[in-house]
């Protein structure tokens, strides 16, 4: 069964341009920093290392996981 949205009225003209000019001051109060390429690609290098590592915490050991049936 298909889950019908909210009904949502359209924000008036006001409303909009008040939205657009609160937009426009966010954008001019901060402008947008120049990005490293190579500091991002060491961050993002450093990032994948640590969660390899975590992964590798985390992962059973696969002697443990392989269970021999018990005998009686």
């Amino acid at each position: 069964m298909e889950k019908r949205s909210k009904y949502r009225p359209r924000p008036s003209k006001s409303e909009r341009q008040i939205n657009s000019d609160l937009e426009e001051e966010k954008k001019k109060a901060r402008p947008v920093r120049p990005v490293d390429a190579e500091k991002a690609r060491e961050r993002t290098l450093q990032r994948a290392v640590k969660l390899s590592r975590a992964r590798q915490w985390t992962r059973p050991s696969t002697s443990s996981t392989k269970r021999r049936p018990r005998r009686n």
